[in-house]
């Protein structure tokens, strides 16, 4: 028998959430593993030199801790059912109730048995407080070297669609993370439903048009070459003074929106570098005008499941993800004059807030029949931890 010594890599890393019910104070299990890449804690001290004076000359006595920010952040595909459900929640703060999908069948609607439609919205009549998650970060080799991020509030989302396919990158505000905790059971999403790149319209439109099945492909863009929405709740930690060190609440700020995408120059797409210059197609003069659009992603995934309708008709129902800017205002639109790859439209517009409705709305189809929501966490002590690496016995159980 050889006494090999373990190889400790960070492969052996993987981390969970679980967004967090009101009535728990503290942190929450980790209910869904979130099988992403490069986690980063961003953790770091502040200080403020502490002064004092020889007699000869200044002193810095020590280094004062004054606080701790701790930002969280990862990438993860676009999986149904596996965190990007509760992503959207975390960014735009409501959701309502989900439902079965229903179908239009002659008079009357035939609903979907394991299909279920969620929506994901800012809610301006009754505005409220984000909601909060737990993050768990933990480590296969060892048992009590999970690292627990409570009080956690998405502050940036970037979802990015490219020729490598479609991600989002995800940046949180958290406490400071608490150390030395028991690993979470792995949780996953039954089917890995992934949503790629080949199923992705873009359709913009001016703000006054109502967008149906019937008009939306004169408004669509069919060669877009990538598509970068970034959205920010530009969250700033804050504290009293009675707060306990690396207790850091996150105060919402403002609501930011911006994206980039650039498309193939042709026929069809020159006319919205003309909008923009000009304020209308084929124009020629420059103008004062600011140019606003609406613009709806939608993108399409693999078969849920198959409704026979009355009539014998079969229709499949499909993961599906719609992202609704209401208004948008184009802030950038040029093609290049000169080169030797082939001629493109780079784009860049802002989302734009009216205070009347939900700057973005999302929806989506998806076989989750509600959040991942955690139950309380029983956190370990320091003694259960240095018992473990003493003995190699788990002393909770």
């Amino acid at each position: 028998m050889t006494n090999r010594k373990p190889s400790f890599m960070l492969p052996y890393h993987s981390w969970s959430m679980g967004c967090k019910p009101d009535e728990i104070e503290g942190a929450v299990t980790g209910e869904i593993m979130c099988r992403g890449t490069d986690f980063d804690q961003n953790r770091e001290f502040k200080t403020q030199d502490y002064e004092g004076h020889s007699g000869v000359k200044s002193l810095i006595l020590q280094s004062d801790r004054t606080s701790i920010t701790t930002e969280p952040q990862f990438e993860h595909g676009v999986v149904f059912g596996e965190c990007q459900e509760e992503y959207w929640y975390l960014m735009l703060g409501s959701t309502d109730t989900p439902a079965l999908v229903s179908i239009p069948d002659g008079a009357g609607t035939k609903e979907a048995v394991g299909a279920y439609k969620h929506k994901f919205y800012q809610n301006v009549a009754n505005p409220k407080p984000l909601p909060v998650c737990t993050l768990v970060n933990q480590y296969a080799m060892t048992l009590f070297d999970a690292v627990v991020f409570d009080e956690a509030k998405l502050n940036e989302l970037e979802f990015k669609v490219e020729d490598k396919g479609v991600s989002n990158k995800l940046k949180f505000m958290s406490d400071a993370p608490i150390r030395n905790q028991h690993n979470q059971l792995k949780k996953v999403a039954p089917k890995l439903a992934k949503l790629n790149k080949e199923n992705i319209k873009i359709y913009i439109a001016p703000v006054d048009v109502e967008l149906t099945d019937a008009n939306k492909e004169e408004y669509s863009y069919d060669c877009i070459t990538s598509h970068d929405l970034t959205l920010k709740n530009n969250l700033k930690a804050s504290s009293c003074l009675n707060t306990p060190f690396g207790k850091s609440p996150a105060d919402e700020g403002k609501f930011e929106g911006t994206a980039k995408m650039e498309f193939k120059w042709n026929a069809k797409s020159k006319l919205l570098e003309d909008e923009y210059y000009s304020g209308k197609k084929f124009g020629t003069d420059a103008t004062a005008e600011s140019l606003f659009k609406q613009v709806l992603i939608e993108c399409e995934g693999a078969t849920i499941e198959t409704v026979t309708l009355t009539d014998g008709t079969k229709k499949d129902i499909k993961y599906g993800l719609s992202i609704k800017m209401p208004k948008v205002e184009i802030t950038k639109c040029e093609t290049q004059l000169a080169g030797d790859k082939v001629k493109t439209i780079e784009a860049e517009y802002a989302i734009r807030e009216d205070g009347l409705q939900s700057a973005i709305t999302v929806e989506m189809i998806t076989t989750l029949p509600k959040l991942h929501y955690g139950s309380a966490l029983t956190l370990n002590t320091t003694a259960q931890a240095e018992s473990y690496a003493t003995t190699g016995v788990d002393p909770t159980v």
